[in-house]
């Protein structure tokens, strides 16, 4: 039996590698980098803001690069090797994730986890709408879905961690505070809510005010990518022309493989609490991507996959879900 669960973990790991890889590869092939945050660019820290303040993978693939042995010789090469490092990561954590809620055995766990390769290609490989390439994407799911894990199970010393991370790659990291404030407002003390939601902020302020004082020199507008035309904010209007067209919608409801419309659909089957309340946070995170994002660029909506795929899974599995992990999402 435990030679049969070492077989079934090999396997399960090499899967997870080869498509890490193979997704890797068509990234880079089918889509293009943008020049203003290009891969040499972000490197040399001279690319446009805010693309700068994404720091983290820069920072890591320069350190590696200083290494000068294969296969770290080029930064091309890094920037492969952090991707796939990074996507293999999300389905290790992913298959965590599940584990939490749907109580069968690893092997379930492991099978399940392979759905976030059907999600992912929706996001980051079939929109032709300015096809883009950045090598803080794959990272910030990553590190979203074991702030999910962490959160979860309030393991708050590697939770900031993480977050301070997350922060670091990508400024959506506060979309877990705005998950933690959905999920437990009702469920723990106020003061306890507040003093998270303040830490998380007050991490998350800080280090965007040093990358923003480190990097203010560096062309394009100071903190979100702002377009302007005069004096106006193109944003908003920009988005709301998009979404007033019904062309538009078939290509904007594949976000998330279309699961986030079977997930509201059947938003009464979800009987775990923290699943059901984290999916909330859509609301907070569409509107500031309206603001502060192009929404035809679906792969903004990246971190989101985790959030919706555990939802869709414990609707699909709803016989599987133990009563215990009902129980325990209604206590933390």
């Amino acid at each position: 039996m435990l030679a049969r669960q070492k077989h079934s973990e090999f396997v399960f790991i090499i899967v997870a590698l080869l498509f890490s890889y193979y997704l890797t590869q068509l990234r880079a092939t089918l889509n293009q980098q943008n020049e203003p945050g290009s891969l040499l660019a972000l490197t040399s820290y001279s690319a446009y803001k805010p693309f700068q303040y994404r720091i983290l993978m820069p920072w890591i693939a320069n350190q590696l690069y200083k290494l000068k042995f294969y296969p770290f010789h080029s930064l091309s090469n890094i920037f492969s090797i952090l991707e796939t490092t990074s996507i293999f990561f999300i389905i290790l954590s992913f298959r965590c994730y599940i584990s939490l809620f749907i109580k069968k055995n690893k092997f379930v766990s492991s099978l399940l986890a392979f759905s976030i390769l059907y999600i992912l290609p929706f996001n980051f490989l079939f929109p032709r709408i300015q096809p883009t390439y950045y090598p803080y994407d794959m990272p910030s799911i990553f590190f979203f879905t074991l702030g999910l894990v962490l959160m979860y199970q309030q393991k708050w010393i590697l939770f900031y961690i993480i977050f301070t991370l997350a922060t670091l790659n990508r400024e959506t990291s506060c979309f877990l505070t705005f998950i933690y404030l959905l999920t437990s407002i009702k469920t723990e003390k106020l003061t306890k809510v507040i003093l998270h939601c303040c830490a998380q902020f007050l991490i998350w302020a800080t280090i965007k005010t040093i990358l923003f004082k480190l990097f203010f020199h560096n062309p394009g507008q100071n903190g979100f990518e702002w377009h302007h035309i005069g004096s106006h904010v193109t944003h908003l209007s920009t988005n709301i022309s998009f979404l007033l067209d019904i062309k538009n919608y078939s290509f904007f409801f594949s976000n998330l493989g279309f699961i986030w419309i079977i997930d509201f659909y059947y938003y009464h089957k979800i009987k775990i609490e923290f699943i059901r309340r984290s999916m909330l946070v859509i609301f907070p995170f569409f509107i500031g991507m309206m603001f502060v994002g192009n929404v035809y660029e679906i792969r903004i909506f990246g971190e989101l996959i985790p959030v919706f795929l555990m939802a869709f899974l414990v609707i699909l599995m709803e016989p599987s879900v133990s009563r215990q992990a009902i129980r325990n999402s209604k206590l933390t």
